[in-house]
């Protein structure tokens, strides 16, 4: 077997900015998923794992309102909507 060298032809520059956001999220990652597992360790899996649904709800509601992408009104039925599920699921009858 060979060995492949591999040679970039385009430099790569690396600014303080782009590094200070890939920290910044690779923190906020790594908080978010230590919260989430310290709620599967006290609750049930069932009860926590629907809230995965809200995930693109947030992913587009962030996106409008941090990098000033255009909302519609059909994001936010398809928001109540999911919403209305995890209600749904989680209703419990009283007795």
């Amino acid at each position: 077997m060979t060995g492949y060298c591999i040679v970039f032809k385009q430099s790569w520059n690396l600014f303080v900015v782009g590094i200070g956001i890939m920290i910044a999220l690779t923190l906020i990652s790594a908080i978010s998923f230590s919260i989430y597992n310290t709620l599967l360790a006290y609750h049930p899996i069932n009860t926590v794992a629907i809230y995965n649904a809200f995930l693109p709800i947030f992913g587009v509601v962030f996106s409008s309102l941090i990098l000033g992408e255009q909302f519609m009104w059909k994001y936010l039925i398809a928001g109540i909507l999911v919403a209305g599920g995890i209600i749904a699921v989680n209703y419990k009858k009283c007795k």
